[in-house]
């Protein structure tokens, strides 16, 4: 068909409102290509371009299950923080969780890149839902209410880790259900982190946005969004990221053996024995994370420490749900009203 400036169409065919050349426009018009059959569609594919879905199915990936798998996933919930509230508020069992939490999480990244890939989001979100328990994903949603366990999950960003990463926090996200729908707050900061750090600003928006809708005063999210909005360059934080995981990395042996030394010297002159290196102590940053520094000059520095104790609040009138279908999957929909999940302790959570 030669060029016109409109055209009418119906499910199968096309027809010129201009063109009255039958060998071009004929009467009983011009059957349509299939979809995804243009040249534009071939160049795109050949690329390694993908069809990125609407703003809507983009936010769908990351709200909380509204079915039957929900009521399970709340209980499971219940059930660990029943067991892991009272570790947390302990100095060393608060260690001894960030370093589960983090081994859990590894290994599932690790299912998830083995896994095989699923043509588009849906399939794809549910496979990965699959691949998580309901355990698993509340220990993890309980254990990552800590900042510097946060803090130290931020650093699958980049490589090989940054895509299976990225799945495990929108599933994870997907399952704070009922009444800990705040807590949503750091596995929605953490996907819209590792889709800033991988180039896709659009996701990293919605997912910083929800975040914050979650929780108003995460005070990370806040930091990132602003900092995405205004167009910086992530490279900074995953400096400061990088710079954290080489200082928790051990000396070599030559290092280690010349500060032994030091120490049975010092002990030997009546010195304090010096503090065990490994341990609980080994498992989180001993100072403050320098990531909302990176962000900007023109953002505010950080509040005091303070820790989200990862109990539920429930909503008045409402009832433990019981049991559910194990493997019912769910439809999407906006997240239920109520009241949220999670006490903060200090100045605000990070």
């Amino acid at each position: 068909m030669r060029a016109s400036p409109q055209t009418v169409r119906t499910r199968d065919k096309y027809w010129s409102y201009c063109c009255d050349d039958e060998g071009c426009c004929p009467a009983e018009g011009v059957p349509m290509g299939l979809p995804g059959t243009s040249v534009l569609a071939a160049a795109a594919a050949y690329a390694g371009l993908q069809v990125r879905g609407s703003l809507r199915e983009l936010r769908a990936r990351l709200l909380p299950w509204e079915n039957s798998a929900a009521r399970e996933q709340e209980a499971a919930l219940d059930a660990a923080g029943a067991a892991l509230v009272p570790r947390i508020l302990d100095a060393r069992g608060r260690h001894e969780v960030a370093g589960e939490t983090l081994e859990l999480a590894e290994r599932i990244i690790g299912r998830l890149a083995d896994a095989p890939p699923a043509p588009g989001m849906l399939p794809a979100d549910l496979r990965d839902d699959e691949l998580l328990g309901y355990d698993e994903a509340a220990t993890l949603i309980l254990g990552l209410q800590d900042r510097t366990t946060r803090d130290r999950a931020a650093e699958w960003m980049e490589d090989e880790h940054a895509g299976p990463a990225l799945r495990l926090w929108r599933s994870l996200a997907r399952r704070c259900v009922g009444a800990y729908a705040e807590h949503a707050a750091a596995p929605l900061t953490l996907a819209g982190w590792v889709a800033w750090s991988s180039g896709d600003e659009l996701e990293a928006r919605e997912a910083l946005a929800m975040a914050l809708g979650a929780d108003p005063d995460y005070l990370f999210a806040r930091l990132l969004h602003q900092a995405c909005n205004e167009g910086l360059d992530p490279e900074s934080i995953r400096r400061c990221l990088r710079a954290e995981r080489e200082e928790r990395a051990p000396a070599p042996r030559d290092e280690q053996a010349t500060a032994g030394g030091a120490d049975e010297r010092k002990q030997g002159d009546g010195a304090p024995p010096a503090a065990d290196p490994g341990g609980g102590a080994s498992l989180l940053p001993r100072r403050r994370s320098r990531i909302p520094r990176a962000v900007g000059g023109a953002l505010r520095r950080p509040r005091a420490e303070g820790g989200r104790v990862p109990g539920p609040r429930a909503s008045a009138g409402s009832t433990r749900p019981g049991g559910g279908a194990a493997g019912a999957h769910r439809r999407r929909g906006a997240p239920k009203p109520g009241a949220q999940a999670g006490g903060r302790g200090g100045d605000g959570e990070e």
